[in-house]
């Protein structure tokens, strides 16, 4: 099983640390960890607390940037994680809006399945 969990913000990744750290104790899974580079500074002192090690950053975040922009940048960045073939099988996204939106877009055009954070947390308990 490969996963790939997309981190946005600081609340992600509180939401995402029970849930990584049994992706790394299950040898079916392959879990790969991306973020989004936005929110840096605060992302940056939370990751080393859950020690989480990203595996990809997009680096979003540019001075004066939009909404939009930022949107587009999540939408790019997430297409070239995603178009890459150990990507392809299974993503769990858990990131806020824009790059949950980026990353359901770009799974429904290649007509994958995209699970959100919703359904993995409540298949972790299960």
């Amino acid at each position: 099983m490969k996963i790939l969990s997309v981190l946005g913000t600081r609340p992600e990744v509180v939401k995402m640390a029970p849930i990584l750290g049994a992706l790394a104790r299950d040898r079916r899974a392959v879990s790969r960890v991306c973020v989004t580079g936005q929110h840096r500074s605060m992302l940056d002192e939370l990751l080393p607390v859950f020690d989480i090690h990203p595996d990809l950053d997009l680096g979003i975040m540019r001075p004066s940037q939009t909404l939009s922009e930022v949107l587009a940048a999540a939408v790019t960045g997430l297409e070239r994680v995603l178009r890459d073939r150990d990507a392809r099988r299974l993503e769990s996204v858990q990131a806020e809006v824009r790059a949950r939106v980026s990353a359901c877009v770009e799974r429904a055009r290649d007509d994958v399945p995209l699970p959100v954070e919703e359904f993995v947390e409540r298949a972790a308990r299960w």
